[in-house]
């Protein structure tokens, strides 16, 4: 007796099943956290060119968390949403839970409605001539 192991269409069935949409109210608020908490590193392409031996910085997004319930609501937001976590760490009195790589970077920014291409990095801080002179 053979066992038909289903259709080609309940194996699509199947694999969508899988894939779960995100909830709207879920990615209103990844997108509020984002544009409250959160910040961007990009790669340095001429450094990179440079010293590609050296030089390992890659993409990566980092949610700010005041405290650790709040790191661990944020954690299982980006869980959710389908987001692969990097490992929290400390800083100063705060949490940062950062999101490492191109993809998963673009996938966040997209969910959150930003342009990956354009999206701004972080401002530095104007350096005073005068202070650091003298």
């Amino acid at each position: 007796m053979t066992t038909n192991k289903g259709s080609s269409s309940t194996v699509k069935r199947a694999r969508a099943a899988k894939v779960k949409a995100i909830p709207q109210a879920r990615i209103d608020q990844l997108t509020a956290l984002f544009d409250q908490q959160g910040y961007m590193r990009r790669p340095d392409k001429k450094r990179r060119r440079k010293t590609p031996a050296s030089y390992k910085k890659g993409y990566e997004i980092r949610l700010i968390a005041h405290s650790r319930e709040e790191l661990l609501s944020i954690r299982r937001l980006l869980e959710t949403c389908g987001i692969k976590l990097g490992r929290a760490f400390e800083k100063g009195a705060q949490w940062r839970q950062p999101i490492y790589g191109r993809e998963q970077v673009r996938r966040l920014l997209n969910l959150v409605g930003a342009d990956p291409e354009t999206f701004p990095m972080p401002a530095l801080k104007p350096v005073n001539a005068a202070a650091v002179a003298g």
